[in-house]
């Protein structure tokens, strides 16, 4: 994540042209953030429920 902050903040301070290859795997890492903090908590109620009704 702080990856994400520092790659943010000189993209929004400097300006610079990003590559290629770490825009990618930003966009990648944030992805994979964002179902691990938003999906995943769902996916594991449901198993847990499943369990709990067996």
């Amino acid at each position: 994540m702080d990856h994400i902050r520092k790659k943010g903040n000189e993209a929004n301070h400097e300006l610079p042209d990003m590559q290629e290859d770490d825009a990618e795997e930003l966009l990648k890492f944030t992805e994979m953030l964002l179902r691990f903090v938003y999906e995943l908590p769902g996916h594991m109620e449901k198993h847990i429920k499943k369990e709990d009704d067996a």
